[in-house]
């Protein structure tokens, strides 16, 4: 039986759905004889303005929240756009306005920033996901301090399968990892990059291909469908990071045009080499296998 790599308990996937919602028609109403129309709207126009006026408020009240939503009208083609910047705290979890799920230790988020409030007790990854609504998105996470071990995870499957990147600025790389059935299996490192603080990681997933790049230039790519179906993604600190690491923003774009397939694939061994050189195992404890993890 396999231990949870990170000590927590495998979340199902939730698919939302687009609810119709019917409307009612209008009464017929006789008219007076042929007169001027009057000059001030109808009871039909003045709800009609009050309705748009109604959407615009609400649409603002989401936008400050945190949360922005884009529609496209037309079949299934709809964008969510989702980002939190750690202005505000949810009382269910001290964690920014999304729905965020502490899956291993705990982040909380304080002035702007989130960052390890509890870590993992039985392992060195601590982990906080949320629904980004689509294995096929682009995750923009910016740092605040990017300390050794700042680090995001993606496509989350549960505690057992997943993927992460974690900063070594020792080497001035960031390493990527995939755990599998618990197993922690080092991919590569990306090439070389100047690690600071402030600085954004993007990581563009599409089918199999996963490529990550800051400052518009790529440093990795790899095709890879491990966990490919896993919808979360989030923030992830281990070594030095769970004590000085913080995280200012996160940003998810899923793609309108590769909706999320039904079901997860889960690929046990690593099926080709890496696609860069590994980052030596004394960087970040990524290689060492948690301490939740027995046999």
């Amino acid at each position: 039986m396999t231990t949870d790599v990170v000590s927590g308990t495998p979340l199902d996937e939730e698919v939302g759905a687009m609810v119709p919602v019917e409307g009612s028609a209008n009464d017929h109403q006789p008219t007076a004889p042929a007169t001027e129309a009057p000059s001030t709207p109808d009871g039909d126009s003045q709800g009609m303005w009050r309705a748009v006026v109604g959407i615009v408020l609400v649409a603002a009240v989401i936008a400050a929240g945190g949360i922005v939503v884009e529609r496209r009208f037309g079949g299934d083609n709809t964008v969510a756009r989702i980002q939190d910047d750690f202005d505000m705290t949810a009382p269910e979890t001290g964690l920014g306005e999304l729905d965020w799920a502490n899956v291993a230790g705990e982040f909380a988020s304080d002035d702007g920033l989130a960052s390890v409030s509890k870590p993992n007790p039985v392992g060195p990854r601590t982990l906080a996901v949320v629904d980004v609504g689509n294995t096929n998105a682009t995750i923009s996470v910016t740092a605040g301090q990017l300390a050794n071990g700042w680090g995001v995870v993606f496509r989350y499957a549960g505690p057992v399968d997943f993927w992460y990147l974690q900063a070594a600025p020792a080497y001035a790389v960031f390493s990527v990892n995939r755990v599998a059935d618990g197993e922690v299996q080092p991919v590569g490192a990306t090439s070389l990059v100047e690690l600071r603080d402030g600085m954004r990681v993007d990581i563009v997933l599409r089918g199999d291909r996963i490529t990550i790049s800051t400052g518009g230039r790529e440093i990795f790519r790899r095709e890879d469908d491990h966990a490919y179906g896993a919808r979360r993604a989030g923030l992830l600190a281990t070594s030095d990071a769970v004590e000085e690491g913080t995280w200012d923003r996160f940003d998810a774009v899923p793609a309108s045009d590769m909706p999320t397939p039904a079901g997860v694939i889960i690929r046990r061994p690593l099926p080709s080499a890496p696609a860069t050189d590994a980052v030596p195992e004394s960087v970040g404890e990524a290689e060492e296998p948690p301490s939740a993890v027995e046999g």
